[in-house]
Order: C-alpha cells, then sequence, then structure tokens
C-alpha cells in the first residue's frame, strides 16, 4: 500500500537514482517516516514555543489551533490514499504481461 501512496517520488528515484523499486520504495518509507516523526517533535514543542515568545491567549490558541488543522490534514491526505480506489486497484489492475503503465513512464 505504502509503494504505492508515493509512486511518483518512487518513480523518480529509480530514474534519477540507479536504484531498484525495492531500494526507491525503502527511500521514500525512510522520508516519510523520518518527517512524520519530525512534525510530532515540533507539534510536541509547540507550547513551549508559544510561551518562550510571549504570545497572548488568542495567539496561541489559534497557533495551536492551526497545528491541529495541519495534523488532521496530513492524516487526512494519508487516509485518502489508502482507501482511494486509485491506488487500491492498481496492481489489480496491472496487465499479467506487456508493459505497465508506470514501467516507461519516466523512460526507464
Amino acid at each position: 500500500m505504502w509503494r504505492l501512496r508515493y509512486d511518483n517520488l518512487v518513480l523518480v528515484l529509480c530514474a534519477e537514482g540507479d536504484v531498484t523499486l525495492g531500494e526507491a520504495t525503502q527511500t521514500v518509507l525512510n522520508i516519510i517516516q523520518t518527517r512524520t516523526h519530525r512534525f510530532l517533535e515540533l507539534r510536541a514543542e509547540l507550547p513551549d514555543v508559544c510561551t518562550h515568545l510571549g504570545l497572548t491567549e488568542s495567539e496561541r490558541e489559534r497557533t495551536l489551533r492551526y497545528a491541529d488543522a495541519l495534523e488532521m490534514w496530513v492524516a487526512g491526505y494519508e487516509r485518502w490514499h489508502r482507501t482511494s480506489l486509485r491506488y487500491r486497484q492498481a496492481l489489480v489492475r496491472r496487465p499479467a504481461t506487456g508493459p505497465w503503465a508506470y514501467d516507461n513512464l519516466l523512460g526507464m
């Protein structure tokens, strides 16, 4: 499922990085995991940052609400990719023989 969600980046890595599909997929998964963990770290520090900056209660509330909205947006984006037929059906629709749409997309 994950490899299909980020197929564009995987294809670019395969074409430009001279790596296998599996290597490109693992690289993309590592990027996603690193960025997700960093977002969560920064999100957890945000209340202290608001205090350090001396934000008013209203500013603090809006800042934290915005961070919550970003978190929900990312979660919604991820959920859409997991449940969208566009990605769930990709391997099912791949022909048993002959080229696949993604195989030569970037001239690989």
